[in-house]
């Protein structure tokens, strides 16, 4: 169907740039110009959702962008707060929020994996490692020195 309403927008012009072919169309709603660019295809896809099964499935919730990520990407690799037992595609509650195994390649139990940075209701913005990580980023001494001391702490320090 998109495929078809696209193929009725195009107005003729086909330009090549490098390797990119980028298609002019016209908008039968306003008559304004609009390019369609090529879709992009990264390797990877790596991101932090709440909670997964060990099915593979991942329940991403309302962050249904993570699902077009997932589609996007050649492979798929997710940290999760937590892995339960049941089936996530089988409950009402969690499948519509869910991405289904197929679409996912590795999945790791990472409690707090999105700290320092806030995660949806589960923990709030660590503002002073997220300052020692800024000052240290600052040259490739300092980042190789923050990132060997976060490596060797037994827990990431989540509060919750």
């Amino acid at each position: 169907m998109l495929a078809y309403a696209l193929r009725r927008l195009v107005h003729g012009i086909v330009s090549i740039i490098g390797a990119s072919i980028l298609i002019f169309v016209i908008s039968r709603m306003t008559g304004d110009p609009i390019v369609l660019l090529p879709a992009i295809r990264p390797d990877f896809a790596l991101f932090h959702a709440p909670l997964a099964d060990r099915f593979g499935n991942v329940f991403i919730g309302r962050w249904r962008e993570l699902l077009t990520m997932a589609h996007a990407a050649h492979r798929t690799l997710v940290t999760v707060e937590r892995v339960v037992d049941f089936n996530l595609i089988d409950d009402p509650m969690h499948a519509p929020g869910t991405i289904p195994a197929i679409y996912v390649d590795g999945i790791a139990e990472a409690p707090g994996g999105a700290w320092p940075l806030r995660f949806a209701d589960q923990y709030s913005l660590d503002e002073p490692a997220l300052a020692q990580y800024v000052v240290a980023a600052h040259s490739d001494v300092g980042f190789v020195q923050w990132l060997r001391e976060w490596l060797e702490r037994d827990s990431v320090g989540v509060v919750a």
